[in-house]
């Protein structure tokens, strides 16, 4: 299965808009995120991350680390 970066993407705007964070306020939270990775991540621009990258993210959103997981995978 190909992994849905575009819902990823999508996920991680709703969230972090609705957490009212900036991308550095979001990349304040764990020293594993950059404003950069946060950009394009959220671009969808790039389809290859460190699972340490992804972890972060998914802590830093406050999410499961299954919830990066199951976004690729196309849930909502």
């Amino acid at each position: 299965a190909v992994d849905d970066w575009d819902n990823l993407a999508r996920a991680v705007r709703r969230r972090r808009t609705d957490l009212g964070l900036t991308q550095a306020d979001l990349a304040a939270r764990d020293n594993q995120l950059s404003v950069a990775t946060l950009r394009r991540i959220e671009a969808a621009a790039a389809t290859s991350y460190r699972d340490l990258q992804l972890a972060a993210l998914a802590r830093a959103l406050g999410w499961t680390s299954h919830t990066v997981d199951r976004l690729l995978a196309g849930e909502q």
